[in-house]
This record gives C-alpha cells, sequence and structure tokens, in this order.
C-alpha cells in the first residue's frame, strides 16, 4: 500500500503507521499475572483485532482522500453490490451493521455530493429506496480496484497461501459467530 500511496499521493496526509508489540510477547505477560491458562483463543483474537486496525486505518485514509468518510464508502460499496444499484434504508442497516440515524446522516453527505439519490419505492407506499448515481458508481468502483489490486500487502501472497488463509478465516467467522449468535 505504501508504494501505491507514494506513486499517487493519496495517503500524504496520515501520520506514519507505528508497529505495536510482539502479540506472543503481550500474552505471555498475561500468562505471567494469571498464571497457567490456555492463551491462544485470546492471542487469536488480540491479533484480529490489530489487522481489523491496520485495515481500517488504510480503508479510512482511501476514503478520506476522496473527501468521504469510510461509513459513507461502505454505503457506496453496499450499493454497488446490488443489480439494482438501489436499497431500502433498512437494508443499508442490516447490511452494514449501523443504526438508522448513522445510515441517514451517511446518505445525506452522499445525496449531498450527488453520489445517492432518495426515490421513491414504487413496491411500499411510503417507502423510500437509496439509489447509487453514476458518479457514486465510479467512485465504488475506483476505491474498489484500488483495494484488490493494492490490498494491504495481502496480494503479496500466493494463491495457496490465500486460499488457506481464507479457510481459516472463514472457520473463526463461523466459531465466533456461533459463540455470538447460537447458530
Amino acid at each position: 500500500m505504501a508504494a501505491r500511496a507514494g506513486r499517487k499521493g493519496r495517503h500524504a496526509a496520515r501520520p506514519a503507521l507505528t508497529r505495536g508489540r510482539d502479540l506472543v510477547d503481550v500474552t505471555q505477560e498475561w500468562v505471567t499475572e494469571l498464571g497457567d491458562i490456555r492463551t491462544t483463543p485470546f492471542l487469536i483474537a488480540l491479533t484480529l483485532q490489530r489487522l481489523s486496525l491496520y485495515i481500517e486505518r488504510e480503508f479510512t485514509a482511501m476514503s478520506r482522500a476522496r473527501g468521504i468518510g469510510p461509513g459513507d464508502m461502505r454505503i457506496l460499496f453496499a450499493l454497488a453490490r446490488v443489480p439494482s444499484h438501489q436499497l431500502p434504508p433498512k437494508d443499508l442497516l442490516k447490511e452494514l451493521l449501523i443504526t438508522s440515524g448513522a445510515v441517514s446522516k451517511q446518505v445525506d453527505r452522499l445525496e449531498e455530493r450527488g453520489l445517492v439519490t432518495r426515490i421513491a419505492d414504487p413496491d411500499l407506499l411510503r417507502g423510500i429506496l437509496i439509489r447509487l448515481e453514476p458518479s457514486g458508481r465510479e467512485l465504488a468502483d475506483e476505491v474498489t480496484r484500488e483495494i484488490i489490486t493494492s490490498c494491504y500487502g495481502l496480494e503479496t501472497l500466493k494463491p495457496e497461501q490465500a486460499e488457506r488463509a481464507q479457510k481459516t478465516l472463514e472457520e473463526l467467522q463461523r466459531v465466533m459467530e456461533s459463540a455470538l449468535f447460537g447458530e
């Protein structure tokens, strides 16, 4: 990402990222404090959290370089992925796991920029749909291409490494969602 950022100048305002402490050392400190406990689940959670922070930081920089916030960009992504390029607000909040107030504020900002439009839902008497405008689609496509081609260094993984990592992450997601949602 850094090479791309330097070439395009998109992330110039972002402060330098510093490497955090080694998570194995952090986990070992907990073992020292709490005694002989199994720390692997904790280490996995800490690692996922750190990776999530790295990804969110880069995604935020990409979004802000284009004059919008990361939440606004996620609205554009959600609309760009559906064939009709329009969704009711309730589907956006389910898709993005945010509140109706957050959806409303983000749609307001995007509408002001001409990236989305609120239109009447032909299937519901008082319903509305959020429709992605061509300029919003263009922006979503641009950022998607940037993420796919320069994905936080993950694009350097060999195909078999990427597939193995994806399968492991899918298993972690299943385990965590089962524990959280009782599935």
